[in-house]
């Protein structure tokens, strides 16, 4: 009611309501506002965030200048590629004091998130949504087969197609379509799923240290979703994230087009000496990349032989058009 009434005497400064990832919570407020209201997502911890986050803790101000600031986790971290990948960005999990302490912490927040009470969304325990989250993040990054999926789960495909919308919604996966996302070539091709936030990935991986992360079969995909994730909401919404797959098996880890009509073509690789494929070069061609941009998780940037500049994350980041 107070909203409608701030809408109805046209005041000018926007209202905003601060809501969790709640299913029944989302719905009440959609239904609720419909028409006169717009979601805007508050996403974890981001890269280039983390990086210049060095203020110290700020007290209030005004009439409630009395109130004691909120305690700070001891164990704050200063900049720390390597946590932020193995922790995601989610504040409880990234300050905590140990791994350990944000390990356990992440394992309750999926419980949490994926046994919720989900019946308004049609979603009930047939459905199996947290064996559908849990398939998700063990072929992360892979092509999605939803007739697979569902054999494998014992569910109906639609089914399975019905948890992963909500996923999407929930915040906790990211589909990527095949170049050019929306045409019919990409709604006829499989789609790509990224758990969107590291930290979660790796606790329903089993994953609970870096040096654990490092020996893992699962490094390439993990280190190919921090780096999609940071550089999509690096994007600001600015640009249409796709991943380009054809026939011959030619490549490309993300395709960014922006508004201008500059295509940005990216291949991620875990170690800064590993090579693009040819396949690389070739998607690059068939596209029309404006930018092609290698990003490896070491610390240097150079160019290549073939004139590709080979990026540190942060370095790739800022490459990005604003």
């Amino acid at each position: 009611m107070i909203i409608r009434s701030c809408i109805e005497h046209k005041q000018a400064s926007p209202r905003f309501i601060l809501v969790c990832r709640n299913a029944k919570a989302e719905q009440e407020l959609s239904g609720a506002l419909i028409g006169i209201a717009t979601d805007l997502e508050l996403p974890p911890i981001q890269v280039l965030e983390h990086l210049n986050d060095e203020r110290s803790l700020q007290t209030t101000q005004g009439p409630s200048s009395a109130a004691a600031p909120q305690a700070q986790s001891s164990n704050t971290p200063e900049w720390n590629k390597e946590a932020l990948w193995l922790r995601g960005g989610l504040p409880e999990s990234l300050n905590a004091d140990s791994d350990r302490q944000s390990y356990s912490w992440r394992s309750d927040y999926l419980a949490s998130m994926l046994n919720q009470d989900l019946d308004c969304w049609g979603i009930d325990a047939s459905d199996r949504l947290p064996a559908v989250f849990q398939y998700v993040a063990n072929n992360n990054g892979e092509q999605f087969d939803d007739a697979n999926c569902a054999k494998i789960l014992s569910v109906k495909r639609e089914s399975i197609r019905k948890s992963l919308n909500l996923l999407e919604r929930m915040g906790l996966l990211r589909r990527l379509l095949n170049w050019p996302a929306g045409s019919n070539q990409s709604l006829n091709s499989m789609p790509v799923f990224y758990v969107r936030d590291c930290g979660l990935l790796h606790a329903a991986l089993g994953i609970g240290s870096v040096e654990h992360l490092r020996s893992h079969d699962a490094l390439g995909h993990s280190w190919e979703s921090f780096v999609i994730e940071a550089i999509v909401n690096a994007s600001n919404g600015n640009a249409t994230p796709a991943f380009y797959r054809d026939k011959e098996k030619n490549e490309i880890d993300l395709v960014l087009r922006f508004p201008s009509d500059a295509i940005y073509a990216i291949e991620i690789k875990v170690s800064s000496d590993a090579k693009a494929k040819k396949g690389f070069a070739i998607g690059c061609n068939t596209i029309g990349a404006t930018q092609r941009l290698v990003v490896h998780s070491g610390e240097t940037d150079f160019t290549s032989k073939e004139g590709v500049p080979r990026l540190n994350l942060i370095s790739a980041l800022k490459r990005l058009p604003h």
